[in-house]
């Protein structure tokens, strides 16, 4: 007789001791994991593809459980039927979104835009919607929808009633937002602008949670639309989304005062600044970045800051980690560049600001950003390009540093000679108003003859 104690005695005894069965996920993600190997050489072909698959768990469950993969059997003929034909599908569905390329029907190589969604770790079908959807004349609010239109946030939900919430929210908003609002991308639309316009007072609990969520993914989505861009050569919605990133990572909106990222600055704060700047005679008095705040007359700023001392020591904090850097651009042998060449153009940035050890301290580089929990590190874009026609020549990434050397290259413009006059851009991916912009002039000459020219 089993009397009931020991009938939940076994069974307790039973879930803590018997293994549950564990299925694989692994075919709903199956592309990104191929595209990944592909990039990097491991996976070179379909057989390869095929190969990869019998190390993994999905493998091992395909005959244990071939109902549940759709298996039409569980003989070695249908396991190897069903995986030539995942392969089969996965390859085609790459090779649609120019990840890779398929040659000799055999051989899989990658192509650019997988290479950057592997470097960024991220969904080939987000860089296949950057890449369809970005334009040459892209603004900032498109690239805002494309950003929220991606496939890392389709994790997110919309509970029930919250469609209504973010109805209401959408008319506080600097730019219209269209329904329906229990769409995924609406809501990281919607939860985005409410970042932006820090009216996070107006967010549920759980809705704090899930824009925390989406800051978290934004970084890296932002680093890889850039890329994308660039690879169109295209520099207005390049530097568009530079701007986003900035605006992501402080919580600010793009026309705002860079003083409003400075920690417990409101918008009054910031009122009351500008009108001390009305009435200022002398130039050294006027505020305009945190920098200039470090600058100021201590009678003038503690007039105007009339915070408490912690308040104030995190204002300070701020104010020296705020970047102040400087650019010095040459260019090699600018009297000898002629139609089609290579311009190799060599620059050095300088960051000023703290103390020679501060760079081998861990928290060196380290964003303050108060409405913004990711912790990420400050990046710089070093962009070459000519906003007269929109083209982006050349573009590099990199970490913050006291000092940096780098060479830009960029090819010469192959058609007349004469004076060409382009840009240099700055730009931080964190902070808002310390950009900076160089001009650059070449001097082009006629092409070189080549051999085919000397022997006429």
């Amino acid at each position: 007789i089993y009397t009931p104690r020991f009938v939940v005695t076994r069974f307790y005894t039973k879930t803590l001791y018997d293994p549950l069965p564990v299925e694989s996920q692994l075919e709903y993600f199956l592309s990104d994991h191929i595209n990944a190997e592909i990039v990097t050489k491991t996976i070179e072909s379909k057989q390869d593809a095929v190969d990869y698959l019998t190390w993994t768990l999905m493998y091992r469950r395909l005959l244990k459980n071939p109902n549940y993969y759709q298996m039409h059997g569980s003989t070695n003929v249908h396991l190897s039927d069903h995986l030539s034909d995942l392969v089969e599908r996965t390859v085609t569905s790459l090779s649609d979104s120019r990840c890779i390329a398929v040659t000799d029907d055999l051989e899989l190589s990658p192509m650019n835009l997988g290479m950057i969604a592997a470097f960024y770790y991220i969904r080939y079908t987000t860089i296949e919607l950057f890449a369809c959807s970005v334009t040459a004349t892209s603004k900032l609010k498109a690239l805002l929808d494309i950003l929220a239109a991606s496939s890392e946030f389709d994790t997110l939900s919309v509970r029930f009633g919250e469609d209504r919430v973010l109805e209401k929210l959408a008319k506080h908003l600097l730019w219209p937002v269209a329904p329906p609002y229990t769409a995924i991308h609406v809501k990281v639309h919607v939860l985005l602008q409410i970042h932006f316009s820090r009216q996070h007072d107006r967010l549920s609990p759980y809705l704090k949670q899930d824009l925390n969520a989406i800051l978290q993914t934004c970084g890296r989505l932002l680093h890889a639309l850039v890329d994308v861009i660039s690879s169109n050569g295209w520099l207005k919605p390049a530097l568009a989304t530079m701007d986003l990133s900035q605006m992501v990572t402080q919580g600010v909106g793009l026309n705002a005062s860079p003083l409003l990222q400075i920690p417990h600055f409101t918008p009054s704060v910031v009122d009351s600044i500008k009108a001390h700047n009305s009435t200022c005679d002398n130039d050294q008095d006027v505020i305009d970045t945190p920098l200039d705040l470090l600058s100021v007359d201590d009678s003038v700023r503690t007039k105007l800051l009339t915070f408490s001392p912690s308040k104030m020591a995190d204002i300070a904090a701020f104010c020296n980690s705020y970047p102040d850097v400087s650019i010095e651009i040459q260019v090699d042998n600018p009297d000898d560049i002629a139609a089609g060449d290579v311009v190799s153009v060599q620059i050095k940035i300088d960051r000023e600001g703290g103390d020679d050890d501060d760079e081998a301290k861990d928290d060196w580089g380290v964003v303050i950003s108060k409405h913004n929990p990711v912790e990420k590190v400050e990046n710089w874009w070093v962009v070459i390009g000519d906003p007269a026609t929109n083209t982006l020549l050349s573009i590099k990434r990199i970490p913050v540093q006291k000092q940096a050397s780098l060479s830009v290259d960029f090819a010469a413009p192959s058609g007349a000679a004469g004076t060409y006059n382009y840009t240099v851009y700055l730009i931080c991916d964190s902070y808002m108003g310390a950009d900076l912009e160089n001009e650059l002039t070449i001097h082009v000459h006629e092409g070189r003859d080549t051999d085919d020219d000397k022997d006429e």
